[in-house]
């Protein structure tokens, strides 16, 4: 079960960095060949365009299976146990009936755009709406495994160890600079809240 989220989490981060590279790519060619040589691209702007369509999408899936998109925390940590396990359930089917309406009218999308050429890609916007239907797909199958994962944390099927190496997994990606700044700002932030409680209990 870890390894399989682990390893379709690496495929989302694989391809979530090779289109920003080829975005980066693109735009910085654009401005170069434009400023510089006279000579506009018509291509760049519209690839620029289908691949930030991909990466937004992308990057949902990936943020529904790191459980980091916009959510209320503060309520969700106040419980445990079953009902906690109950409200996170509701939450992930809804989830999950929103992808079903993004593969469904997603794939009629695809089949609309099928017909309708792109300006200056050799191309149809079939490629462009078919992240859709597919990020749909990709996006109910991380539900899935985050329910899978609520329900065995939620009856004893995760110890604490698997649980926070599956938490540390997220930041397998992160540079060890960013983290060793992020934990010195955060234990500097603790150690001012510290002084600020014992000066006002010193003040009392």
């Amino acid at each position: 079960m870890e390894k399989l989220i682990k390893y379709f989490r690496s495929i989302l981060v694989v391809l979530l960095c090779a289109m920003t590279a080829m975005d980066v790519i693109v735009i910085v060619a654009q401005v170069i060949f434009r400023f510089f040589l006279h000579v506009s691209l018509a291509w760049a702007m519209e690839l620029a365009g289908v691949s930030l369509v991909w990466i937004t999408f992308l990057g949902a899936t990936l943020a529904t299976m790191d459980e980091s998109n916009i959510n209320f925390n503060g309520f969700i940590d106040k419980l445990n146990g079953v009902p906690k396990l109950v409200l996170k359930t509701v939450c992930n089917l809804l989830v999950l009936a929103m992808c079903y309406i993004m593969v469904r009218y997603g794939y009629k999308s695809v089949l609309i755009g099928a017909n309708s050429k792109m300006v200056a890609l050799p191309t149809t916007m079939a490629v462009c709406c078919s992240v859709i239907p597919i990020s749909g797909v990709f996006m109910a199958f991380a539900v899935v495994l985050n329910i899978v994962k609520d329900v065995k944390l939620c009856f004893g099927g995760f110890d604490a160890d698997t649980v926070s190496q599956s938490v540390a997994s997220i930041y397998d990606d992160v540079p060890e600079e960013v983290l060793a700044k992020a934990t010195a700002a955060l234990k500097e932030a603790e150690d001012n809240d510290e002084d600020g409680t014992n000066s006002k209990g010193g003040a009392k």
